[in-house]
């Protein structure tokens, strides 16, 4: 088994003195006296030449911009990502299915720590996972959200999910207990509304739930975009409408084909490094 190779590696990696890095780890593998080492390290190495492998497992690109403790924005892009659902279990996972998750899981694991950094811990950090519908779809990533929502918490740092499923949400009662203020906007099911008023601490009943069916409508039926209700830390509900404040955040926040197709670079077919996912 791989196992022991890749724990000697780590020791041997952190009792070096450098900074502990996956990528030094791949490498120390790849020049190992022990024949299933190297070929571990072989393997690790060209899986990160792919663009899943190479966020979390490739070397850095010399001159490359680390993430600095500056105030700012950073958008991670994980392309291509191929998540299993709830009902498969682990062990029938595919290849690409496993280095999705583990990609996933690092990404939001590396966000969580580098804000508890100690020269970043004394800035205001706000963590936002959008389509949290894709962890909550599987066991392990219901897990896993629900760890990092605690350690968030316990560094000092505000985490905003963006989820298309309020009943899978509703269930993890380690990310649930740390909601400070929920935005509900509409749904159309009965289940997924119920869930819904369980978030912002409304009764379920048929007038929350017709309450629900109709935000983002106006009375004719046309669309009324940034209506919502609103859950604050203190369990008080109301409506409320969102504005953006200019179009260039209008644009910014465009997530259709179009805008998507507009923002991509010509080289984005090439493979990714550490830093080429993170764009500031």
């Amino acid at each position: 088994m791989a196992e022991t190779p890749i724990t000697r590696a780590v020791n041997a990696v952190i009792r070096g003195g450098s900074t502990p890095a996956t990528w030094r780890v791949v490498e120390y593998l790849r020049t190992m006296d022990d024949a299933l080492g190297r070929e571990t390290g072989e393997a690790l190495h060209e899986l990160a030449q792919t663009g899943l492998g190479a966020p979390f497992m490739g070397r850095p690109a010399d001159g490359a911009p680390l993430l600095s403790p500056e105030p700012g924005v950073w958008v991670v892009q994980m392309p291509g990502l191929s998540l299993p659902d709830a009902a498969t279990h682990m062990d029938q996972w595919n290849p690409l299915q496993r280095l999705s998750v583990a990609l996933m899981h690092s990404m939001l694991a590396y966000g969580v720590t580098t804000a508890g950094r100690r020269d970043l811990r004394g800035m205001r950090k706000v963590l936002a996972v959008p389509e949290v519908h894709v962890l909550t779809a599987t066991r392990q990533g219901a897990a896993f959200l629900s760890y990092i929502a605690r350690v968030g918490r316990a560094l000092g740092t505000a985490l905003v999910l963006d989820s298309q499923d309020a009943l899978a949400l509703s269930r993890i009662v380690g990310v649930v207990e740390q909601l400070r203020a929920v935005v509900g906007f509409q749904l159309t099911t009965e289940a997924e509304q119920d869930a819904l008023c369980g978030l912002l601490g409304l009764p379920a009943n048929a007038h929350t739930r017709a309450m629900i069916q109709a935000i983002g409508r106006l009375p004719s039926g046309a669309v009324r975009h940034g209506h919502s209700i609103v859950r604050d830390a203190q369990w008080d509900a109301a409506t409320v409408q969102w504005d953006i404040p200019s179009a260039e955040l209008l644009a910014m926040l465009d997530t259709s084909p179009k805008a998507a197709a507009a923002h991509t670079p010509e080289t984005a077919d090439a493979p990714a490094t550490e830093e080429a996912a993170v764009t500031a």
